[in-house]
């Protein structure tokens, strides 16, 4: 799948400096290393600097990204009209075009449009789909998928097992979610239903979400005082094999990446039903079930 001279550009490094990339190194394997803030003026400032090294030392032929998210990678493409680009997909709802039309979003979808191209000259949509902005991808680029999940389209990979069935697990631990974040579910609701959810199947292992909201977690915490918890998901915090449950996280797709079974409890939660993503999770389960 891959061609032999594979250059990958992390933009998540930890390192405070921008690593020099020389034209020697243009026939290696390598990984590059940018250092970036989320913080869109900085995000963006730093895709901007990237590009100018990148472009000046590589010619791209096909490029690789997991979402249409990174500011880097819609300056290479609008830079590279040859290109070929292979969307990596995580999960289902990652595919949907449902676009975010709350007011706060689409205020941050006009400044980020407008001081994208106010810094870059390059003319590219930021859209917010749920609580994150995608770049728009021009016509004329050549777009292959690549999907990282189960699917009836090409397995590309030795997936894990889907469940919906949460009898007979022996260690369950619930992995949180902040879809409760979304405008169209009302966060009453969606507490109650995680309580009694709790309750009912006795559930003894909660893993937060990193960007949990403090409130979710103060609210479970005071529910369930004895609950263990964790901080986001590691494998090790376990001395047992844990039974995943979630309604959706990108977690469940990386273990069943890894050959784990997952249990998908979407059904559980009918505050989340209106909700695009969850829609789209849910007839993907029944998809991939009669499949």
């Amino acid at each position: 799948m891959l061609k032999s001279n594979l250059t990958i550009i992390d933009r998540r490094s930890k390192e405070d400096y921008l690593k020099r990339i020389e034209k020697s190194d243009y026939n290696e394997n390598q990984i590059i290393y940018f250092h970036t803030s989320q913080k869109w003026f900085e995000f963006l400032f730093s895709a901007i600097k990237a590009s100018k090294q990148i472009l000046n030392v590589f010619e791209i032929d096909e490029l690789f990204v997991f979402c249409q998210y990174d500011p880097l990678a819609a300056i290479l493409i609008n830079s590279s009209p040859n290109l070929t680009l292979n969307l990596i997909f995580q999960r289902p709802e990652m595919e949907i075009d449902a676009k975010n039309t709350f007011f706060l979003a689409s205020i941050k979808s006009f400044i980020k449009t407008n001081t994208f191209y106010l810094f870059t000259k390059i003319k590219n949509s930021f859209i917010y789909k749920e609580s994150m902005h995608n770049f728009s991808i021009p016509s004329n680029i050549r777009k292959k998928v690549i999907r990282m999940y189960p699917n009836n389209f090409e397995n590309l990979f030795d997936f894990g097992q889907i469940s919906t069935c949460i009898s007979e697990l022996k260690n369950p631990v619930f992995i949180s979610s902040t879809i409760y974040e979304q405008k169209s579910i009302i966060y009453k609701e969606y507490l109650e239903e995680v309580i009694g959810f709790i309750e009912k199947y006795n559930i003894n292992y909660i893993c937060f979400h990193p960007r949990e909201y403090p409130f979710f977690k103060e609210d479970i915490l005071r529910k369930f005082p004895d609950i263990n918890y964790f901080n986001g998901f590691n494998l090790e915090d376990y001395a047992f094999k844990p039974d995943i449950l979630s309604i959706s996280s990108q977690v469940c797709f990386h273990l069943l990446l890894e050959g784990y079974k997952v249990v998908f409890i979407t059904n559980f939660f009918p505050s989340t039903f209106s909700e695009p993503s969850i829609k789209v999770l849910r007839n993907y389960l029944n998809d991939i079930k009669a499949g």
